[in-house]
């Protein structure tokens, strides 16, 4: 019988495991993945969650204009993708590169959305949910590699304190 488990995990950096993606991606991009980890194992993602905390992040306005304290859109954006299979999936129509985009691809599911916490700290939450939930397994054909979900940081976000993405759903053995 198959053990089912809560999956909730950090996108990681491909290069060297690190979570935090306030990176500079101007001149090479820079990939973060969660992927299924071996033979056998199923994740079937419900939820992600792209988290934000910075200062001078510009939530003061629906519009949200601006990439957080990057000060105004981002050049190039955020691609946020899935390679499952044989197929390589844009999981948002277009780049992100505004807090706006987010805003209207999660269908303004704010989690939660702060102006000034504290001393002017701003803190956002977008929650998108897939129309149906992103299966991910190991890829048979490949033998070597497994089905995953990618989010590709192409501009300077090091002026952001924070910024992460959380994948949820739940994972089979």
């Amino acid at each position: 019988m198959a053990q089912v488990r809560t999956y909730r995990k950090l996108l990681a950096n491909v290069s060297g495991g690190s979570v935090d993606m306030n990176v500079d991606g101007s001149s090479t991009d820079v990939v973060f993945h969660q992927q299924a980890s071996n033979r056998g194992q199923v994740v079937t993602i419900d939820e992600v969650r792209f988290v934000f905390r910075s200062t001078g992040m510009d939530l003061s306005t629906t519009e949200v204009q601006n990439f957080g304290a990057v000060g105004a859109a981002l050049t190039t954006g955020l691609l946020f993708q899935a390679d499952i299979g044989d197929n390589n999936i844009n999981l948002f129509s277009e780049v992100v590169t505004r807090m706006s985009d987010l805003w209207r691809y999660c269908e303004e599911d704010v989690v939660n959305m702060v102006d000034g916490y504290p001393s002017n700290v701003d803190l956002a939450v977008f929650r998108w949910v897939p129309t149906r939930p992103l299966v991910l397994t190991w890829n048979q054909r490949a033998q070597t590699t497994a089905d995953r979900i990618t989010v590709t940081v192409q501009d300077d976000l090091t002026s952001l304190d924070h910024f992460q993405v959380q994948v949820i759903g739940e994972e089979r053995l």
